[in-house]
């Protein structure tokens, strides 16, 4: 199986929103290089967010969008940054039809 397709079966693995079956295994993963830190954000925020918490790295485009106090930032930048993932500032989020495209500046 690709890389990809693993990635899309747990990103949508919702049975585990609080990230407790995979959490542990991801963050190996994530420290040995067999995942990105874009992806290893995408799951464990999407998941987060599916269970009505706030996401640790804002990596989901739609929510990028999303207005944060400074508060919220430097949390949300200190995380991203802990993990390899550039600040928010040094992103855009561009819209193309009903897509969120994320550029870096």
């Amino acid at each position: 199986m690709s890389n990809f397709k693993a990635y899309i079966i747990i990103l949508h693995y919702d049975k585990d929103t609080s990230n407790h079956i995979m959490g542990e295994r991801l963050k190996k993963a994530l420290l040995e290089g067999n995942i990105t830190p874009r992806d290893y954000a995408h799951i464990i925020d999407r998941h987060l967010d599916n269970a009505g918490n706030p996401q640790l790295y804002h990596s989901i485009p739609f929510f990028m969008l999303k207005p944060l106090t400074e508060e919220e930032r430097e949390i949300v930048n200190y995380n991203r940054e802990s993990i390899g993932l550039k600040k928010l500032n040094e992103i855009v989020v561009i819209k193309r039809g009903k897509n969120l495209i994320v550029k870096h500046k």
